[in-house]
């Protein structure tokens, strides 16, 4: 499944940007702890295989996309919001 974001890369760009579910190197940098689920969702372009669920903590992971070096990205969400991050 590919997503089509009404992002732009940037204000003067009037191509819209095209973001695959599977995470990026440059997306993952993107990424910062305390950002909610829904905003880690908005950059990747899709949502995370939920892999463990304790609470209210939940753990999900993202395909890497095979260009990046990365296997597979883990991040774990306290309430929604982003704790941790981990690439493989």
């Amino acid at each position: 499944m590919y997503v089509w974001t009404k992002e732009y890369n940037n204000k003067a760009s009037n191509q819209p940007k095209y973001n695959s579910p599977y995470i990026s190197l440059e997306e993952y940098n993107q990424i910062k702890l305390g950002m909610s689920y829904s905003q880690v969702v908005s950059i990747i372009g899709g949502k995370g295989d939920a892999v463990t669920e304790y609470g209210d903590t939940k753990i999900y992971i993202w395909k890497a996309e095979s260009r990046s070096g990365m296997e597979n990205v883990a991040m774990t969400f306290v309430n929604g919001v982003l704790k941790s991050k981990m690439k493989g």
